[in-house]
């Protein structure tokens, strides 16, 4: 599956709560906002913050990550964390239930959302 640029993603908690960069070499094929798959000319940048969501007692921690060419780090964790807020108990047992370690589930929000 091609990368889906600047859309937002929501992910099991990752082992580091910290706030991440990660950089995909040049040539990296992606999606740009209208669908159309394109090979990156130039480094994409993987951002991710770990959260923890309240279930009732249970704390559920899932991750949040955005494939981008910002270089705007502060821009991109102020957006991650105001998304963070509005993840619902039933999203976050979703991505942590499911099997396969490596799912992930786009949100269809956006940076520029």
């Amino acid at each position: 599956m091609d990368i889906i640029i600047d859309n937002i993603a929501l992910w099991r908690g990752k082992i580091n709560d910290a706030f991440t960069v990660r950089t995909s070499a040049i040539g990296t094929r992606y999606q740009d906002k209208n669908g159309a798959s394109q090979v990156a000319v130039k480094p994409i940048y993987r951002y991710a913050k770990t959260y923890t969501v309240k279930d009732g007692k249970a704390d559920l921690r899932v991750s949040l990550f955005v494939r981008t060419f910002s270089t705007d780090a502060k821009a991109v964790e102020k957006k991650l964390d105001q998304v963070a807020k509005t993840i619902k108990p039933a999203q976050a047992r979703k991505v942590i239930t499911n099997p396969i370690y490596t799912a992930f589930e786009y949100l269809n929000i956006t940076l520029e959302d």
